[in-house]
């Protein structure tokens, strides 16, 4: 039995990028149905959104899959149209999809091509734009909703690689605060999250273990994040729990960002003198 309660309960959400089992996207997806909503997943089209659909209609969930392409207006608004077809209003998106796919080639500004940029700021930040664009009237119409995007700790700080995917990030933080400030009075809240280390399955399979080590040392915790983590804000953040936060980018790192870059040598120089 999951400790979320039914926070959700009678609601319906719609989980943008939850098609990759493993990923914060797909658990973000079956914490949203623990607590009680009636869960949309849009993805890419392709088998791996039908194994996450699978695999939560499996535990019973109230829940739906429509392929989307955040590059693509028409796909957003089909989506929209398919949420309202199925379920009858939307309660809550939780944006969840990044071109994640694109970092390894993401670099320097002096080795940036501009064809990686526009494809980075295509899904990351137009696409977060035309999901609001397209929800929050929908929202509107049912009496208002929460918008969740999932940002990065990249966006807050600066970093020696993904030029392009925190740009774009960063980009998405400014959009939160906007979509927050205009449409408040309208009953729509907009809150970001930014994760620091999270231990997905593709972060496992990419990043070698001495890298691990040496990020894990970097919290203030001692451990990395896990896609729960995000999930259990995620659903915080959509629920009536937190009517009253918005136009928020919370940290979700363990302290990663919050702490002078000393602190990983003083831990290691304390560590080897015991």
């Amino acid at each position: 039995m999951s400790s979320r309660g039914k926070d959700l309960e009678g609601k319906v959400a719609l989980v943008v990028g939850g098609g990759t089992p493993g990923g914060i996207g797909a658990v973000v997806a079956r914490a949203v149905a623990e607590a009680g909503a009636k869960v949309v997943i849009a993805d890419l089209a392709g088998a791996r959104l039908d194994e996450v659909s699978r695999s939560l209609r499996a535990a019973r969930f109230e829940l739906a899959a429509c392929p989307v392409d955040l590059t693509d207006e028409n796909s957003v608004q089909s989506l929209m149209g398919f949420v309202t077809r199925t379920f009858g209003c939307l309660d809550a998106v939780i944006n969840v999809a990044a071109a994640t796919n694109l970092i390894p080639l993401d670099q320097g500004v002096t080795d940036m091509s501009g064809e990686l940029w526009d494809r980075m700021f295509a899904v990351n930040a137009r696409g977060a734009m035309l999901v609001c664009k397209h929800a929050i009237p929908v929202m509107i119409e049912h009496g208002g909703g929460a918008i969740v995007n999932v940002s990065a700790g990249r966006a807050l700080r600066g970093d020696v690689e993904a030029t392009a995917y925190s740009a774009s990030k960063a980009a998405m933080n400014s959009l939160t605060r906007t979509v927050a400030t205009i449409y408040g009075v309208k009953g729509v809240r907009c809150n970001a999250i930014a994760p620091g280390p999270i231990a997905t399955d593709l972060f496992k399979a990419v990043v070698p273990s001495a890298v691990v080590e040496l990020i894990r040392d970097c919290t203030l915790l001692g451990r990395l994040g896990e896609p729960e983590d995000i999930a259990n804000l995620a659903v915080f953040l959509a629920s009536d729990r937190s009517s009253f936060i918005t136009a928020q980018i919370i940290q979700c790192d363990g302290g990663t960002l919050d702490h002078l870059p000393t602190r990983y040598g003083l831990r290691s120089l304390s560590n080897k003198a015991r």
